[in-house]
């Protein structure tokens, strides 16, 4: 029966039931005018400050920047290499006769685990080996990979000094005259797979490139090559 019809306590009790059943659509207008309202505010410098609806728009903006701020923040720390690999840097001396480690190892060590300390790397050092047989150096890698898996680093980088000593003024002094040749090879931690691998040779040495300094500039060298192979 149509309202028109009814009674007027009828009629209204129809209109009631059809408001519950059907409920008004949703107004968006005075979120537009929040917006409208921010947009006088911060462009048109009008006094639409006093409106306390305004903070509502203020949140919402606010919010919304620091989503954005946020996800520009871990755009930032990827790019830089916040979440940097982790590595360890073992050295293997390749001085048939010898059976200890010279300082030059030592050397080599130290300036290719700063280098990567520096670039923002978890870095660690395996201990020195002394090349053996095939066999032994075989064990002797095995041994390192288990012992960085059991410690927790992605990557093993085997630094192999040749040394050449024959013509040498000083073998077991720091000059770059002793060192023939680099050779580097990089393994994925918890699969041994290689990844990688280079050579470096030094320059002929002059008079003042024939110690430490020649040593240390030659290892930072051979760093930035194996840092260049990593990225890339």
């Amino acid at each position: 029966m149509p309202a028109r019809d009814c009674k007027p306590e009828v009629a209204e009790g129809y209109e009631r039931e059809r408001r519950l059943k059907s409920p008004e659509p949703q107004n968006f207008a005075p979120k537009k005018l929040l917006i409208a309202n921010c947009y006088k505010l911060f462009f048109q410098k009008s006094d639409i400050h006093k409106d306390s609806e305004l903070f509502v728009c203020w949140g919402e903006v606010m919010n919304r920047w620091v989503k954005i701020f946020i996800s520009g923040l871990f755009a930032v720390f990827c790019a830089s290499g916040v979440f940097a690999k982790s590595l360890s840097i073992q050295i293997i001396q390749n001085n048939p006769g010898q059976e200890k480690v010279w300082a030059t190892s030592y050397l080599f060590e130290q300036n290719i685990t700063d280098y990567f300390f520096d670039a923002g790397d978890i870095v660690s050092s395996s201990p020195i080996w002394i090349s053996d047989t095939e066999e032994k150096n075989l064990g002797a890698l095995k041994a390192s990979l288990r012992e960085n898996l059991q410690g927790g680093m992605d990557t093993l980088i085997r630094v192999e000094l040749f040394y050449n000593t024959s013509d040498s003024s000083n073998p077991e002094g720091l000059l770059l005259e002793n060192i023939k040749k680099v050779q580097w090879k990089a393994y994925a931690v918890s699969t041994g797979i290689q990844l990688f691998e280079g050579s470096a040779v030094p320059e002929k040495p002059r008079e003042n490139t024939n110690n430490e300094i020649g040593l240390s500039q030659f290892a930072g060298l051979v760093a930035y090559q194996i840092n260049n192979q990593m990225r890339y």
